[in-house]
């Protein structure tokens, strides 16, 4: 080689391994796009530099030939690369894979077509040597082809170039990436113009891949100076670092080599004192692992910070690290301090108990309060009940009416607050079977005509023809729902009307919306007040002038049990111009065969059924502990021909047994001595007994009480205070002729 030929080869030769140590550096970070295009325009360059640098180095004009073929594959794409470069590297990572792809097609269809010598004149239309000694040069005559791809390539350059020029001046870049992005592209653009324009000094010199040496050093230098080869690395790092988890990285032989500042605090060792170590020689992690449905592998453990006597829980995470071809390499484990979430945790879950027993209590108390009250209760309104049908004179029956008024309203607000404290419970459940909605509804309504007549209301009911008579759904709810709104409407309607309707909107043949809405003329309700009426203790009125008392529970009471069926309620009101409530139940149409077995009569436990030949006066049997209860169903039994013998608790009522026969007894479940439940059982467990009828007499009225008292071997069940309608109910069911009698 001449040595006038030394300092073209030698810049060339240096640019090659530069162009070589960028792209090694560049791949092993190559999972971003901008590195990615950055590694492909390394490589073109240092192809064409290469092959190039031989194209000079030969002198026979089939090898030059040879070596320039060699170069315009590479040649084509360095446009391209720059061109994805830029984009990337400006964040707008428009050119995909098949993008490129196409920008590329044209510049690879002309460096094939120079291998075959029907096409090769659109490349080159004639080549020879030409000696620039000591340089001998390919010269060649450009044809069409060439020319278009000329301008092709430089258009890509020019525009790659002015995107990393915006790049440049507009984003905050190191100043030395600026300038780096700057100059860089100027050095192949200037040298691509002056070899196609045969400017310069050798026109043939392709100054090109030389301008490849100053480019590559400045952008190498630029991009190292800001890091942006290692950006994903130094984010990972900073983060890594800065992470509260205790973080731990170890090798296939389970080693740590390498490790976070908090994973140093969590051990008390320096970086250093930690690499080389197996996990196991500072923690126990011997506790069974669970395994997710990722493989990734959970544990807990607690353990003292060193320096502190505390304890604290962490969450240990161990996941396995593969390379490429899904082969393990290494783990990462990771300590997740979890002392903050567990005592929270805790806290909730004892503050959860806590009032899980409150509301025990409270149901208890609630329980306790109605045993109490409606114990005397009874003897208030069965005594008003006994005075009323003693045919007093009409001053005294207006004063017995207006107790036995008084104490129906505690009764109802006794009732009221039982009924919410099932329903917080959940203890209130939906039991859907058949019923009669006509029948349900009329009852419901007879039950108000005469609160109605005495405030001067017109009362009236509409339940329209197309309203199936036989649904599905829980009798109980309905009528309650019912009641309330008729109680609500003639409380607060001084005078004037009040109507019921039923309708039903069908949803397809077996599925219908159930609607009830009751209309009063009442004192109405303003607008920003309509959603509080159905919130628990709230009445519109609070004031101390007000004329309506109540608790506030009944429409709350309306709405929750209307939420329970999956229904709606809603109101339209106005202050002084009445209020409509409008209740919409989905339900269904009940069957034939659902209608009749609906229908049945109830099964109760096996009692004598024989009693039409009964000539004598019905003899029962009263156990109560509390005198005047005991006093006031004695009174009122006797009203119906009775022969009344009673007993202060279960183990007398036994005694009383054995002296002589009875054909029903009434038993107290909460007595001294011996409790109603304990007397039932030994009763029904004796042949000569087993048949008398027992009907529970309590006070104890909560959800599920008469089901309870049923399972236990009684045959019906009474609460206090007894009323005189549902003593006859029951004297009907098991004393006919006494009944009749009456």
């Amino acid at each position: 080689m001449s040595s006038q030929l030394l300092p073209y080869m030698v810049i060339l030769w240096s640019l090659t391994p530069v162009l070589l140590i960028l792209f090694a550096r560049l791949w092993s970070i190559r999972h971003q796009p901008t590195i990615k295009a950055l590694m492909v325009l390394c490589f073109c360059a240092w192809a064409w530099s290469t092959f190039y640098s031989f194209e000079i180095l030969v002198s026979s004009l089939q090898w030059k030939i040879f070596w320039a073929k060699m170069q315009y594959p590479f040649i084509g794409i360095v446009p391209v690369a720059w061109l994805a470069f830029a984009l990337f590297l400006s964040g707008r990572k428009l050119l995909k894979l098949p993008a490129f792809i196409a920008l590329s097609v044209l510049p690879i269809l002309g460096a094939v077509s120079l291998w075959f010598e029907s096409t090769q004149s659109l490349i080159w239309r004639s080549y020879q040597i030409t000696e620039y000694p000591p340089l001998q040069l390919l010269d060649v005559e450009h044809g069409p082809l060439f020319w278009a791809l000329d301008i092709y390539g430089i258009t890509l350059l020019i525009i790659g170039s002015m995107i990393v020029f915006s790049v440049a001046f507009l984003n905050k870049t190191s100043p030395a990436l600026r300038y780096a992005l700057i100059i860089s592209p100027m050095f192949s653009i200037i040298a691509n113009i002056c070899y196609t324009a045969k400017l310069g000094p050798i026109p043939e010199l392709d100054l090109t891949p030389f301008s490849f040496f100053p480019a590559g050093l400045l952008l190498s230098y630029g991009l190292l100076n800001f890091h942006l080869p290692n950006l994903v690395a130094m984010a990972r790092d900073t983060v890594f670092e800065h992470l509260p988890e205790a973080v731990f990285i170890l090798n296939d032989d389970g080693l740590i080599i390498d490790a976070n500042s908090s994973a140093s605090t969590l051990t008390g060792k320096a970086l250093p004192n930690l690499i080389d170590h197996h996990l196991t020689k500072f923690f126990d992690l011997s506790k069974a692992p669970e395994s997710d449905d990722k493989g990734i592998t959970h544990t807990e453990i607690s353990l003292c910070l060193p320096g502190s006597d505390n304890v604290r829980y962490y969450s240990v995470k161990n996941t396995s690290l593969k390379t490429y071809v899904d082969d393990k390499c290494g783990q990462v484990v990771v300590f997740t301090d979890m002392t903050q979430q567990m005592l929270t945790q805790e806290n909730l879950q004892q503050a959860k108990q806590k009032a899980e027993e409150a509301n025990r209590s409270k149901s208890q108390f609630l329980a306790n309060m109605s045993h109490e009250l409606r114990t005397p209760m009874n003897g208030i309104l069965g005594m008003t009940q006994l005075l009323l049908k003693d045919n007093a004179m009409p001053a005294e029956n207006n004063r017995l009416t207006t107790i036995m008024y008084s104490a129906e309203n505690m009764m109802t607000i006794l009732n009221e607050i039982l009924d919410l404290s099932k329903i917080e419970e959940s203890k209130m459940t939906l039991n859907k079977s058949p019923l009669n909605i006509h029948e349900l509804v009329t009852r419901a309504y007879n039950l108000f005509n005469d609160s109605a007549v005495n405030k001067d209301i017109k009362l009236s009911l509409k339940i329209s023809e197309d309203t199936p008579t036989h649904l599905i759904g829980d009798a109980t709810f309905i009528r309650q729902i019912i009641i309330n709104l008729l109680n609500n409407a003639i409380k607060f309607t001084p005078g004037g009307s009040v109507e019921i309707a039923v309708d039903s909107t069908s949803l397809d043949q077996e599925r219908l919306t159930l609607n009830i809405s009751v209309k009063d003329t009442g004192i109405g309700i303003a607008e920003e007040d309509h959603l509080r009426v159905f919130e628990n203790f709230n009445q519109v009125d609070t004031s101390d002038t007000r004329h309506y008392g109540g608790t506030g529970m009944g429409l709350a009471i309306t709405k929750q049990l209307t939420d329970m069926m999956g229904g709606s309620i809603s109101l339209e009101s106005k202050l002084g111009k009445g209020s409509t409530f409008t209740i919409k139940i989905p339900t269904e149409i009940a069957k034939p065969e659902e209608i009749s077995a609906g229908t049945a009569p109830h099964k109760t436990n096996e009692v004598i059924t024989n009693r039409s030949s009964k000539t004598g006066p019905y003899k029962i049997l009263v156990a109560e502990d509390n005198p005047v209860n005991c006093l006031v169903l004695e009174q009122l039994l006797e009203q119906f021909g009775a022969e009344i013998t009673t007993s202060p608790n279960g183990k007398t009522a036994l005694n009383e047994l054995d002296k002589q026969n009875f054909d029903l007894i009434f038993m107290d479940i909460q007595m001294p001595v011996m409790d109603g439940i304990t007397a039932t059982k030994i009763i029904k467990s004796n042949k000569q007994h087993a048949q008398i009828p027992i009907i529970a007499l309590t006070a104890s009225s909560m959800d599920g009480d008469r089901e309870r008292f049923l399972a236990d071997g009684m045959d019906g069940y009474i609460s206090k205070p007894v009323m005189v309608d549902d003593l006859e109910a029951i004297l009907k069911q098991y004393c006919p002729q006494m009944h009749s009698a009456s």
